[in-house]
């Protein structure tokens, strides 16, 4: 096997973890390592990482004094130090409002090591370059370094099992973060109305929505993304949701919840938003409004034969255009600069 050309510092969510560290560095091949204290030696007076495997050292979405200064540190010693972002750091978040400010300046903190987007900046402007998940994202992190490098969310087939046959009651679902509670209000129509339907069965996944009425399967939250996977594999859905409101923040995230609806044979019903347009023109249907994904579900419970068939499309279109395999070559150029 080839010796490791890079080394990702993951951060804490399983999530990102496996879509932007564990599926790359498998392929290229590379290692993830989770930072801890004792990766910075002092030998003869001179501080190393030994970790740090491979010329590139790629830091995921890195906003804190203590990863800057450790960057900073193999830069010198001359490797290629990368920051790696899925989401758009340079701006608050919805639901930041009650200590956006603390967070946008990177306020006191006992140690002094609080995360802040004013640190993600700080060390973008100054890092060999940025990797981002979209094109999107792309656009923004070049207001702030020139050298920015598009390496979209691509998926393992290996970790994928094959979808079990489509039959018996149509299976809608939506797995969702708790932070989608924003977008709630544009399916809860449409999946109330489902959920009454006969031969129909809809799963909440993550965000339970409890307010909803209605027999909903409800599942709660897993940072496992084995486990995440096996959910999806066991409810074997046949439509899967990806609702989102446009926004600086929401137009930067990416199209991987379509890309694990497609690997289980699900149809995604998307709304017609930056993120999902790489799905445009691919096996999917797309909403503008809550009205919008009323009709369409509607739709799709009563035509699920065709339903289905873009859900076999789908896997096809993922499998054929979005495997890890057909886009390692974008992170060979940002390791290789």
């Amino acid at each position: 096997m080839s010796p490791p050309r890079a080394t990702w510092w993951r951060q804490a969510t399983p999530g990102t973890t496996y879509w932007r560290c564990t599926v790359p560095a498998k392929q290229l091949p590379g290692r993830v390592n989770g930072l801890i204290a004792s990766d910075l030696v002092c030998e003869n007076g001179e501080y190393r990482i030994p970790a740090q495997i491979g010329q590139a050292s790629i830091w995921q979405y890195v906003g804190n004094a203590t990863r800057g200064v450790l960057m900073a540190l193999l830069s010198e010693q001359g490797f290629r130090v990368l920051m790696e972002v899925d989401d758009n750091y340079l701006a608050l978040a919805p639901g930041m409002r009650d200590w956006q400010a603390d967070f946008a300046r990177g306020g006191a903190s006992a140690d002094g090591d609080k995360p802040s987007l004013a640190a993600n900046r700080r060390i973008a402007e100054w890092a060999d370059g940025v990797i981002c998940s979209t094109e999107r994202l792309c656009e923004v992190y070049s207001e702030v370094n020139e050298h920015v490098y598009h390496c979209p969310n691509s998926v393992n087939p290996d970790d994928w099992a094959e979808p079990k046959p489509k039959d018996g009651p149509l299976k809608i679902i939506w797995s969702a973060s708790g932070s989608h509670h924003i977008d709630a209000p544009l399916v809860r129509r449409a999946l109330e109305w489902a959920v009454k339907q006969a031969n129909v069965e809809v799963y909440l996944v993550g965000y339970t929505a409890p307010s909803w009425r209605g027999r909903f399967q409800r599942l709660g939250w897993t940072n496992s993304m084995e486990e995440h996977r096996q959910r999806l594999a066991a409810i074997n859905p046949d439509i899967g949701i990806c609702a989102l409101y446009p926004g600086h923040w929401a137009d930067c995230k990416s199209d991987v919840k379509a890309l694990e609806y497609g690997m289980v044979g699900a149809v995604s019903v998307c709304s017609d938003v930056e993120a999902y347009r790489p799905m445009k023109g691919k096996p999917a249907l797309f909403c503008k409004t809550g009205k919008d994904f009323e009709r369409t579900i509607q739709w799709c419970v009563r035509h699920s034969d065709e339903v289905r068939e873009m859900g076999r499309k789908a896997r096809e279109y993922v499998l054929a255009e979005r495997q890890i395999k057909h886009w390692i070559s974008r992170w060979e150029e940002a390791i290789e600069g």
